[in-house]
C-alpha cells in the first residue's frame, strides 16, 4: 500500500497524487490502460453482485440500481481505503467494518451503521459471512 512520506525539510506530509514521481507514472499510456482497466472490471463487478442481491432481496429496485452500483463502485475504490486507512489513520478493522455497514445500510436499510463492531447481523444475516467484516489485504 502507497503510504506518505516526509517531504524534505518541511515536516510535514506530501500526499501521494502531489509527488512528481507519482505524476508522472500516472502519463504512462501503459499504466493509465491497466487503471481504466482496473476500474473497469471493478464496476462490472459490483454491477454483478448488486444484481445478484437484488434478486435475493428485491433491493434496491431496478430505478435505483444504476445509481447503487455507482456508489459501491466509489466506495470500494483504492483511494477511498488510502483516505481513510492512510490519511486519516483508521485500522483495516474500522474501515471493513465501516464498508460492511455503509453498504449493507444502503442496499438494505437500517437504524443506522455503528461503526464500532462487527457488521450487524439482523436482518441482513446470510448475505455476508459471520464475524467482522474483513479490510485490505
Amino acid at each position: 500500500m502507497v503510504r506518505y512520506e516526509r517531504s524534505a525539510g518541511s515536516g510535514g506530509t506530501v500526499p501521494v497524487a502531489d509527488r512528481p514521481a507519482y505524476r508522472e507514472m500516472l502519463s504512462d499510456p501503459d499504466l493509465a490502460r491497466l487503471v481504466s482497466t482496473t476500474r473497469q472490471e471493478r464496476l462490472v463487478s459490483v454491477r454483478h453482485l448488486l444484481t445478484h442481491l437484488q434478486g435475493l432481496t428485491g433491493r434496491p429496485d431496478q430505478a435505483d440500481l444504476e445509481r447503487t452500483v455507482d456508489i459501491v463502485w466509489a466506495l470500494i475504490s483504492p483511494e477511498i481505503t488510502l483516505l481513510l486507512i492512510d490519511q486519516r489513520g483508521w485500522s483495516t478493522q474500522e474501515y471493513g467494518t465501516w464498508l460492511g455497514e455503509t453498504i449493507l445500510t444502503l442496499l438494505l436499510g437500517s437504524s443506522g451503521p455503528s461503526f464500532d463492531g462487527p457488521v450487524p447481523r439482523g436482518d441482513h444475516a446470510g448475505l455476508l459471512p459471520s464475524g467482522p467484516c474483513p479490510g485490505p489485504a
